[in-house]
């Protein structure tokens, strides 16, 4: 037999993915009885090799830990390569040795396995009919129709905080596995589509695109925090529907244009006040972030410098940055703290300005994700320790050096303008 290993000769072995818990009762209960135990057994050390090995290793290790023959070990290797739990390939010769790489997989799920017309041949061939029925029963999922009531589950949009440093080259289906759960956000596909119904071509429906390009429309709006009407809107201009399946939308033209929009409040998505996180523990920082959240942006500013009565300029710049740029008072106290910090205690209004805008963009509503934001470290720094760059390549939204300030004359009149 050409193709039986022998003692010395080499293998590498790789897995697909992790064996777990319930595809290991599927291995017993479905495939056993068709490859038998000792072919069981075999894979069940190749997946130990594969968790262990990272070079090349001779078959002793396998004949070794498993009592098994050359023979013994080639004919379980055809059995689980039958039935899809391995792939095999001779990858060369070195002088007498050859070289060996098996690919393990898991399990299929028991009900795909069952619905199989060979699969489930070979298991009550092996088995009876009984038995076969018995693992029916056994693996049967409950119907979706038989589970009533209305979803009220988070979605991820609602929990955690998703900014414009989204990285959307790694969208993909936003499911974990066959058996994963959906992760939600608050954009409703459906709506956008009908948007686009509306607005576009009466014939399109969900299977007008793939789903990896509905899922990048819904990770670019989620991105820029837009309403499933805007998505519409935006999307549009991007759409060709002579192109083929798959390839209709220009992601790169509709990201484009979702970013140039972002100053556009009317455009984003209307959300409910969310109540601060709770804050427990007593660092320094986290009585920071309760006062932070407690206090209004006024009392946190006279807090911060020892009681002292605010000047009028404060007190405007305050009041611009809630009434202007929307901002929540948690939120400007981490602005206005961050600002004393790296202006030597000043509120240059042209620097805060700045800050604010980028803080109104990812539209924080509490002090703790402002405070996160505001002293992540910079790209490319390799500590949590902001270095001032240099004036060429200061980033938008955070400018290091410092800006002429305003009168409190100028300030007014730019309130009074809308500038």
């Amino acid at each position: 037999m050409k193709d039986l290993p022998l003692s010395n000769d080499l293998f590498e072995i790789a897995m697909t993915e992790s064996l777990t818990d319930v595809g290991v009762e599927v291995l017993t209960d479905l495939y056993m009885p068709i490859i038998g135990a000792e072919a069981v057994g075999l894979y069940l050390k190749l997946v130990r090799l594969a968790a262990e090995e990272g070079e090349l290793a001779s078959h002793d290790r396998i004949f070794e830990g498993t009592l098994l023959s050359p023979g013994d070990f080639f004919e379980g290797r055809k059995n689980l390569e039958a039935i899809g739990l391995l792939s095999t390939k001779m990858l060369g010769e070195q002088g007498e040795i050859r070289v060996f790489r098996y690919e393990l997989f898991v399990p299929i799920d028991a009900k795909v396995f069952l619905k199989n017309p060979l699969l489930s041949k070979a298991l009550k061939q092996s088995t009876s009919s009984d038995y076969v029925s018995a693992m029916k029963k056994r693996y049967k999922l409950t119907k979706k129709e038989s589970i009533k009531g209305t979803d009220i589950s988070a979605n991820f949009t609602d929990v955690f905080q998703v900014g414009e440093d989204l990285d959307i080259s790694l969208s993909g289906k936003l499911r974990s596995g066959s058996k994963g759960g959906r992760i939600k956000t608050y954009l409703d596909i459906d709506a956008v589509l009908a948007y686009l119904r509306e607005k576009f071509n009466p014939e399109i429906d969900g299977t007008s695109f793939s789903r990896d390009e509905l899922s990048r429309v819904e990770m670019i709006a989620v991105k820029y925090n837009y309403s499933d009407e805007a998505t519409a809107d935006l999307l549009i201009p991007s759409i060709n529907m002579e192109n083929p399946f798959g390839e209709r939308i220009d992601f790169a033209h509709f990201e484009k244009v979702c970013k140039e929009s972002q100053g556009m409040r009317y455009l984003k998505r209307e959300t409910a006040p969310k109540t601060n996180r709770v804050i427990r523990g007593q660092t320094d920082e986290a009585v920071l972030l309760r006062q932070m959240n407690e206090l209004t942006a006024e009392e946190f500013l006279a807090k911060r410098q020892n009681g002292a009565r605010l000047v009028q300029s404060d007190r405007a710049l305050i009041e611009y940055l809630r009434t202007e740029l929307l901002l929540p008072d948690p939120v400007i106290s981490a602005l206005l703290d961050y600002v004393l910090e790296k202006q030597d205690n000043q509120l240059p209004p042209r620097y805060v300005e700045k800050v604010a805008g980028s803080l109104a963009r990812c539209g924080f509503d509490n002090a703790v994700d402002a405070y996160n934001y505001l002293h992540k470290p910079s790209k490319g720094s390799k500590t949590a320790k902001t270095v001032a760059p240099k004036a060429e390549d200061k980033p938008e939204g955070k400018p290091t050096a410092e800006e002429d300030a305003p009168s409190f004359d100028e300030l007014m009149r730019m309130m009074r303008e809308g500038k």
